[in-house]
């Protein structure tokens, strides 16, 4: 029996009333003590669901603040006076009501003026971990140098900065050339203290991601989504598990993170163990590597 912690490294805030997504309707708060009450329920329902697929801990990520309010975060509503809880408020006290069981990232546009000192407060000040870049969203390579700043940021903190690699159907949050994996390969050389985790493997350009993360030691894949991309998003359909397999074989346990992207019933912990992997390279991927990553043991996690 597995009997390890189980960490899914990519989680989001729910998105109800977001039909693509999330059917499920979307209530809105009616006042500011409201917004506790649903926010305790979405709790719960999360916790249900982590339970029933055996996880131990989500790493929640925040949405891009400027476009968040799709998903009903960050929202004004008119006829109550109430403004809904932005990714990051909702994020932050989940963490401080579950703190074993949760933990944030940060969403933030690197390119903008003073986002180096907002991820320094989110940080210090709101228990964030770490970071996701939608450089797709903000439509700028990853190897800007405008955002270096920000990236240098990330590694004085001590805290991992993570990139969505590989294509989508929504055009909303999604440009394609930033998306590609082989842009990551100069930031790696240029800021080799800065861990850097590769979101769904590189997506469609898997190949690309793998061939990146071999000559850059601080790059760690993220496995969220890989399944689904390999029956719907590269043709000749492929086999996700010789994917998954093969990315533990070439890559390594230590440099390779479980997760869901809100996918729980195509990537869990019963699909991993089915793989048929070692049980130290399973106690690695399903949370091994991601606890050292974020430090867990010196923060008593």
């Amino acid at each position: 029996m597995y009997k390890r912690q189980v960490i899914d490294c990519h989680a989001h805030p729910p998105r109800k009333g977001y039909p693509a997504i999330d059917p499920r309707p979307y209530i809105f708060p009616q006042s500011d003590e409201d917004r506790d009450v649903l926010l305790e329920r979405e709790a719960r329902e999360l916790l249900a669901d982590m339970d029933n697929y055996q996880v131990d801990q989500k790493i929640m990520l925040a949405f891009p603040p400027d476009m968040e309010h799709e998903f009903h975060y960050g929202e004004f509503n008119a006829k109550t006076g109430v403004t809904s809880y932005t990714s990051h408020q909702w994020i932050s006290r989940l963490v401080k009501r579950y703190p074993g069981r949760f933990a944030g990232f940060a969403c933030l546009n690197p390119l903008e003026p003073g986002a180096p000192a907002q991820l320094e407060r989110l940080v210090k000040e709101d228990g964030f971990c770490g970071v996701k870049i939608h450089q797709a969203h903000y439509d700028f390579p990853v190897n800007d140098q405008r955002a270096f700043p920000f990236y240098r940021k990330c590694a004085e903190l001590g805290i991992p900065a993570a990139f969505h690699t590989g294509f989508s159907l929504g055009r909303t949050i999604d440009r394609l050339i930033p998306t590609m994996p082989l842009l990551l390969d100069e930031l790696a050389y240029e800021i080799p203290e800065l861990t850097i985790i590769m979101c769904h493997a590189g997506g469609t350009w898997y190949q690309e991601g793998v061939l990146v993360a071999l000559r850059n030691e601080n790059i760690v894949i993220d496995l969220s989504s890989v399944p689904w991309m390999c029956r719907y998003m590269v043709y000749p359909e492929i086999d996700p598990a010789g994917v998954l397999k093969r990315l533990a074989e070439m890559v390594g346990p230590d440099r390779l993170m479980f997760g869901t992207d809100n996918a729980d019933e195509d990537m869990n912990l019963e699909y991993m163990k089915a793989l048929g992997l070692d049980k130290a390279t399973l106690e690695k991927i399903m949370g091994g590597t991601a606890a050292r990553l974020l430090k867990y043991s010196e923060r008593g996690i």
